[in-house]
């Protein structure tokens, strides 16, 4: 549901419901990246069972790439949270606040959460680089994975840019745009 503003001007429409599809389209993708990561992680943790069990042996790797995935799946998991706002807040002082209140400060406050976000991708992206720079060359494929981290925090901030300019669906948000 849009408002009546924005209803009046068409351009301004037109975008937001541009970005409102890219936020969406991002959403679908993410909603299967998590998938599969879940059901990798189910898929290795049987396989790594079954060998214990049966054949009396197991791999190092697996418990490895396992706890990657625990990582994505978390990742992946809050991302989807933000998308629905039901992300993890601080925001004791939001429920002594009146609805209209909340309804003009939200979108500063989901642009502050993106540029935060937006930092700890540069911090992110630092500790990736610095780990990738003095690992060995015979670990480098487990770096690969670890790319989760500026990953991650790239399409939190994303989401929270977007959500600060498209605004918070009636529907699934308790704070309309």
């Amino acid at each position: 549901m849009r408002l009546a503003h924005q209803q009046n001007n068409p351009r301004r429409a037109a975008i937001l419901e541009a970005l409102h599809n890219i936020h969406k389209a991002f959403s679908v993708l993410e909603r299967y990246a998590v998938a599969f990561s879940l059901l990798s992680l189910l898929l290795l943790t049987i396989v790594q069972v079954i060998a214990r069990n049966f054949f009396d042996t197991g791999f190092n790797e697996i418990e490895l790439v396992q706890r990657h995935l625990v990582i994505y799946v978390a990742f992946l998991g809050a991302i989807l949270a933000t998308e629905r706002n039901r992300h993890i807040k601080i925001d004791a002082l939001c429920a002594c606040l009146s609805f209209q209140i909340r309804a003009l400060t939200i979108r500063p406050f989901l642009f502050l959460t993106s540029l935060v976000c937006a930092a700890m991708t540069y911090y992110a992206f630092n500790f990736w680089s610095d780990e990738w720079e003095f690992s060995a060359d015979n670990e480098r494929w487990v770096l690969i994975m670890l790319t989760i981290y500026p990953i991650g925090y790239t399409l939190l901030s994303l989401h929270f840019f977007l959500l600060s300019i498209v605004g918070l669906d009636r529907q699934t948000m308790e704070i309309n745009p």
